[in-house]
C-alpha cells in the first residue's frame, strides 16, 4: 500500500496486454468521510494487502469505472458482499458474476459519497469510462483515459509502450484514441474534466501527476480541447 494522500491509497498489480509485456495496473483506496472505504478499480490483492485495506476502515462501495477494469470485481464482491457495487452501464454483459450493481451517473443516488463527482468520457460506448474527482483532497482519478510510463522494465515493454505513444510522457494511447466514435462528444468530456479544480491526477498505468497536474493534463488532450 502507497499512501498517495492523507485518506487516499494505491496498489498495483502487474498485467500482461500481450507476449513478453508486463505493465502494472492501479487500484486506488479512498478513506470516506464517515470512515469507510471505497476500492477504485480492484485488483488481485495479497492477503497482506487486503489486511491493510481493512485498516482503512470497512468497504462500502466498490467501483469498476469503465468496461475494461472489471477482471476483479466480482472477486472483490465476493470478499466484501455487503459493499455497493458501482459501474458504467453494460458492466453486466461483461461478466456474468456481475448482475447487481448502481450505474455511474454524474448524479449518482444515495449512498454515493457526497465528495465524489463523477463526469463520464463520452464518446467511448465500447469503453464507457468515468472520471472520478475527489473534492477534498483535489485529486483527480482516470484510469484509461491518459497513460503516464516514465519508464519500463523490459525492452519488449518498451516498445509496447512506444509503439501506443505513451513511453515517457503523459498521454492518450492510440489504442484508447482507436475506440473514440464520436469526437465532439469525446472533446466536451475532455473540456468537463479540465474544468475541474483537481491538483493531483492519478490513474491505473503510470505515475501520479503532482507537480502542473492541470497544464500536463491539458497538454495530453489538447488535441480535443
Amino acid at each position: 500500500m502507497t499512501r498517495v494522500v492523507e485518506g487516499i491509497h494505491r496498489f498495483s498489480c502487474s498485467v500482461s496486454p500481450g507476449a513478453g509485456v508486463h505493465m502494472s495496473t492501479r487500484s486506488f483506496v479512498l478513506q470516506l468521510g464517515n470512515q469507510e472505504a471505497l476500492v477504485l478499480s480492484p485488483i488481485a490483492f495479497s492477503e497482506g494487502e487486503l489486511e491493510e485495506i481493512a485498516a482503512v476502515g470497512p468497504v462500502t462501495h466498490l467501483v469498476a469505472p469503465n468496461l475494461f477494469h472489471h477482471l476483479w470485481l466480482a472477486d472483490a464482491q465476493e470478499r466484501w458482499p455487503n459493499a455497493t457495487v458501482w459501474g458504467p452501464d453494460g458492466l453486466e454483459t461483461k461478466s456474468e458474476a456481475i448482475t447487481d450493481y448502481r450505474r455511474l451517473s454524474a448524479r449518482p443516488e444515495a449512498p454515493w459519497p457526497k465528495d465524489l463527482q463523477c463526469v463520464e468520457v463520452r464518446g467511448m460506448p465500447r469503453f464507457r469510462e468515468w472520471a472520478l474527482f475527489h473534492a477534498g483532497s483535489r485529486t483527480l482519478f482516470v484510469t484509461d483515459l491518459v497513460f503516464n510510463q516514465p519508464t519500463a522494465h523490459t525492452a519488449t515493454t518498451r516498445f509496447f509502450l512506444r509503439m501506443t505513444g505513451v513511453y515517457g510522457k503523459c498521454a492518450v494511447s492510440r489504442l484508447f484514441r482507436g475506440m473514440i466514435r464520436d469526437k465532439e462528444a469525446f472533446a466536451e468530456s475532455c473540456r468537463a474534466i479540465l474544468a475541474l479544480p483537481f491538483e493531483r491526477v492519478v490513474m491505473a498505468h503510470g505515475e501520479t501527476i503532482e507537480l502542473n497536474a492541470k497544464a500536463t493534463l491539458t497538454k495530453a488532450l489538447a488535441r480535443w480541447v
